[in-house]
């Protein structure tokens, strides 16, 4: 998979979105992906463009990407689309993807959610006319863990992966052949806020050291006035 390079100017601002906007995201309706038992296997929101293209569009002028969103934990599945659908509306993008967000199958994201991603990502590519080369992930918190993992888990599924006050540390070996390996390997956008709790500071550090010297690409980015739930000054 090609490294992201141009598109990092856009991933900045979405993460500057993504870390600032505290407005409540209206209710949005939960589905669930279902295996052919009936049996849930994981729940999900999506929010599709208007006229795009039919599934199994080949051309990639006519195809769009996929954003994965991925919650905080005890926090409604749709919680984080909200920053990515107003950073890519301001940037005039929003009909260029395809947003999808996740729950978790516990409290909190881990191993058992690899499986039942990989499916809603399998079943949205069939659904709708996915770019495989445009398959990015965003989350806050432990959808930050579980969007960094996966994303390292995965680096023929996932193009680039955004994270934002927390980190992760289940991590493949180290790269030792860079200029191969970073053709295909997935790159990072970690964010931290220094308001933020003292753990979740120590964490995101350390996050992006381990990425760095894995040999990934990484931006890494820490904002003063930032902290675990955005709020203003005083409130936290």
């Amino acid at each position: 998979m090609n490294a992201l390079n141009s598109s990092f100017h856009w991933v900045a601002g979405l993460v500057a979105a993504a870390v600032s906007l505290v407005t409540p995201m209206p209710a949005a309706q939960e589905t669930e992906l279902k295996d052919a038992a009936g049996k849930t296997i994981i729940r999900y929101v999506i929010e599709v463009p208007e006229h795009i293209a039919p599934a199994g569009t080949t051309d990639p002028s006519k195809q769009v990407g996929l954003f994965l969103c991925f919650p905080e934990h005890d926090r409604p599945t749709g919680d984080e689309l909200l920053p990515v659908r107003e950073s890519l509306k301001r940037q005039g993008l929003i009909d260029g993807y395809v947003l999808l967000a996740g729950h978790p199958q516990g409290q909190k994201f881990g191993a058992a959610d690899h499986a039942p991603i990989e499916k809603l990502i399998a079943w949205a590519k069939q659904t709708y006319p996915i770019n495989p080369r445009r398959i990015y992930m965003y989350g806050k918190g432990e959808g930050g863990k579980i969007s960094g993992e996966f994303a390292m888990a995965h680096p023929n599924l996932v193009t680039a992966s955004i994270t934002y006050s927390w980190g992760w540390w289940t991590m493949p070996s180290e790269l030792h052949e860079p200029l191969d390996a970073l053709n295909s390997a997935p790159e990072f956008y970690v964010v931290l806020g220094l308001r933020d709790l003292s753990h979740h500071i120590t964490t995101v550090r350390d996050t992006y050291s381990r990425v760095r010297e894995k040999g990934y690409h990484v931006i890494y980015r820490e904002f003063d006035d930032l902290g675990a739930r955005n709020l203003p000054s005083g409130e936290q």
